[in-house]
């Protein structure tokens, strides 16, 4: 089967690889032409139609790339789907009227999902995946504090619901563990004395190295986790969630993982982790291989193909 992929990049190498994998797939990353949204739209026309694929699927989570009119052209040749592994609050007025112009939209949470479905468009949940090359307990490891977040902080600048509560995740576990706690992404200048940005490659290299990642989204969704938790639970990090709606549907709480509910629960169980280690190891690897039986780009191309109706 014929996959044509609107791509946001190319730097998502494990996806367009699983797609490559499980389709005939052909790929064009608007990203290159954005400040000529008219070429996009000509380019975009110009190749379904000689490619003909039977599904389209695109990622679009930036306004005036792909014009409704176009959406609905191409709604003509295949199946046309729409995801995004962001999450917008809220959901902007665009991502509806090119939701009402295909087949599907598809998002990394239920709340949207449920909005969709209320206003007529037809959406459905399919989660993020991470490459396993990458984050794999196999590999470098370096010296660094044994419990560790990675995640940027907007608490400043556009906040998203939970901003103002990672802030004060962070500094509560700055000021308890104080070198036995490190973070990583933007904006946090105040709890570091140089730049904390990492690439992906050097976030996984934390993941192996530490012996707690811990996991608070920008959301309180339903079945939102971000690529954050699967990263590490991929590269063999044991990982403590914040306790978000529907974990229990994706995850099992106690041999994957564990989950806290607050602060103080949060700093409770790292102490208890911290002093338990046959316990701790033994649920990250556990949750390690569930992670890469189930959560791999490969596996998101799989359950794909199960919602468009592709038997395997």
């Amino acid at each position: 089967m014929k996959l044509l992929h609107i791509a946001l990049g190319t730097h998502q190498k494990a996806m367009i690889k699983a797609f490559d994998a499980h389709f005939e797939a052909k790929h064009y990353d608007w990203t290159q032409k954005q400040s000529t949204p008219h070429l996009i739209n000509e380019d975009v026309l110009k190749i379904a139609n000689e490619f003909m694929p039977e599904v389209i699927f695109m990622q679009l989570q930036t306004p005036n790339i792909i014009t409704p009119e176009t959406a609905k052209k191409i709604s003509e040749i295949g199946i046309v789907i729409n995801w995004t592994g962001d999450v917008r609050h809220p959901i902007p007025e665009w991502y509806k009227q090119i939701g009402r112009e295909i087949d599907l939209t598809m998002f990394t949470n239920t709340n949207d999902v449920l909005e969709f479905n209320k206003q007529g468009i037809p959406a459905q949940f399919l989660p993020i995946g991470f490459d396993p090359e990458i984050n794999t307990p196999k590999g470098s490891e370096k010296e660094i504090a044994p419990i560790v977040f990675c995640g940027s902080n907007y608490k400043t600048a556009n906040p998203f619901p939970l901003s103002v509560y990672r802030e004060q995740m962070v500094h509560t576990l700055t000021s308890r563990y104080k070198k036995d706690f490190t973070v990583f992404g933007a904006g946090w200048d105040r709890y570091q004395l140089k730049s904390s940005f990492i690439d992906i490659n050097e976030e996984a290299i934390v993941y192996r190295s530490g012996l707690i990642g811990i996991n608070l989204s920008h959301f309180n969704y339903g079945r939102y986790y971000s690529d954050r938790m699967i990263k590490m639970m991929g590269s063999g990090i044991f990982v403590l969630s914040h306790h978000y709606p529907g974990i229990e549907e994706d995850f099992t709480i106690g041999k994957h993982l564990d989950t806290w509910k607050n602060l103080c629960e949060l700093t409770q169980k790292i102490d208890y982790y911290l002093n338990n280690n046959e316990e701790r190891e033994e649920m990250a690897k556990l949750g390690c291989q569930y992670a890469h039986d189930n959560f791999t780009w490969n596996n998101v191309a799989m359950q794909l193909k199960k919602i468009i109706g592709i038997d395997e």
